[in-house]
């Protein structure tokens, strides 16, 4: 019975030891003049998330921001001194996000990053190219939608866009469509994301968040009277859908130009919901 207390009290005293060992290093890390600097520095440089906010219709998502790792970057820094290039940072994600709000429909960017996105809703194919070329003449993406079909028979002409940044997304009626039309872009694009669309099918939300996909909905979609339509309604973060016409051929330049004069970024939805 004595050896069995006297191995408790060895084994209370071992751990005691360690408890102390390790909160006399956390306090000494604490008082260090080197965490002190990068404390300091994180004061000045952390840019915390900026959060969205929830509607009776959908979600505008935060944008996630980017503090110092303080523990990591001392680690980095120790026994070499401050060291700003050894700052290591670690995400500030936000509540209301891609992963978090599979399950609402998305109606916005975040206002505060000054940016609006331009999808093309193709109708029968006939303009897209052009339309496209517009865009890239003025130095912007703009993110395509389309349907199982269009992507099946247009595979390289979507093959060219995925290579080059743009986001193709999904409209459609069908779950299986939907399957199929993911499959199909993953072999064009293992990295490719995409996202659904709502045009007129209230299935979508549904079968989209099953298959791990966001939701756009949006109120800004035009078929006519584009430049107008965008004047009158404009504003930061708009997720703007445009069908594909002649029309919009014809208007899209000075659609674009307005944008830009208005201070407004066009970027494609990946960056405006990032």
């Amino acid at each position: 019975m004595k050896n069995i207390f006297k191995y408790i009290g060895i084994i209370s005293l071992m751990c005691f030891s360690f408890y102390y060992t390790k909160e006399a290093a956390e306090f000494m890390k604490n008082d260090d003049i080197v965490m002190k600097e990068i404390e300091n520095y994180a004061n000045e440089h952390d840019k915390e998330c900026i959060e969205g906010y929830m509607t009776s219709s959908g979600v505008v998502l935060g944008i996630s921001g980017l503090v110092v790792d303080t523990n990591l970057s001392y680690s980095n820094m120790k026994g070499t001194g401050f060291d700003s290039s050894l700052i290591k940072y670690k995400e500030s994600p936000c509540v209301l996000s891609l992963e978090n709000n599979k399950k609402d429909y998305i109606i916005g960017g975040n206002p505060s990053k000054n940016s609006v996105s331009l999808i093309v809703n193709v109708i029968n194919g006939k303009s897209i190219k052009n339309i496209i070329s517009i865009a890239e003449n003025k130095d912007i993406k703009l993110s395509i939608l389309s349907d199982y079909v269009y992507l099946e028979n247009n595979k390289e002409f979507i093959k060219t866009l995925l290579y080059s940044d743009y986001d193709v997304l999904y409209k459609g009626a069908k779950e299986e469509d939907l399957k199929k039309y993911i499959k199909s872009l993953k072999n064009i694009n293992k990295n490719q994301k995409t996202f659904c669309v709502y045009i007129e099918d209230d299935n979508i939300l549904n079968y989209c968040m099953e298959n791990n996909l966001n939701t756009i909905k949006t109120t800004k979609k035009y078929s006519k009277n584009y430049l107008s339509n965008v004047k009158n309604d404009l504003s930061k973060g708009n997720i703007i859908v445009l069908d594909e016409s002649v029309n919009l051929k014809n208007e899209l330049g000075v659609i674009i130009n307005y944008i830009k004069s208005r201070g407004i970024k066009i970027t494609t939805i990946s960056e405006l919901l990032n």
